[in-house]
């Protein structure tokens, strides 16, 4: 298990998929593709399912907006998408607002990236307990997801 760094919040997802039944890896990546964290899972293949999920993501925009749903709500309005395939399911939800100090990709605008959380479970798995715990694990990686938006022009208060 990876340390407790508050830049590194694998720790996190490995304690998630080692203690819910049925969960085989989880993937934590922004809106525009980058790996965050993962548990259980290879790089070059957190990689892959980093796209898929971006496109899930944005399917759910485009979904949104062909509903009349704005394009600032988009993914954020949705609670979350769950796919049911035979050998495996897919959670894909909208994690708290902005990402962890040191994550964003040089030039993004850290008022527009948000954050991902994929969660991939075996086909016999309790679908609704996952989902519960799914939640819960959403709740504790927002408390660590909360990066404020800084312009070069920022002022310290009181000056």
């Amino acid at each position: 298990m990876q340390s407790e760094d508050a830049n590194d919040l694998s720790w996190l997802l490995e304690r998630f998929a080692t203690d819910v039944a049925g969960v085989t890896n989880v993937l934590l990546l922004s809106t525009d593709g980058f790996v965050i964290a993962r548990a259980h899972m290879r790089e070059e293949d957190a990689e892959r399912c980093s796209a898929a999920l971006c496109g899930i993501a944005a399917l759910c925009e485009a979904f949104g907006n062909a509903l009349g749903v704005s394009a600032s709500e988009g993914m954020r309005s949705t609670k979350q998408v769950l796919i049911e395939k035979d050998s495996y399911s897919v959670f894909v939800t909208r994690v708290g607002r902005g990402l962890p100090e040191g994550h964003l990709r040089r030039g993004a605008d850290p008022s527009t990236v948000g954050t991902i959380l994929g969660v991939i479970v075996e086909p016999k798995a309790d679908i609704g307990g996952v989902a519960y715990a799914a939640t819960q694990l959403n709740s504790s990686l927002a408390e660590h997801l909360c990066t404020a938006a800084r312009g070069s022009d920022a002022v310290a208060p009181g000056r």
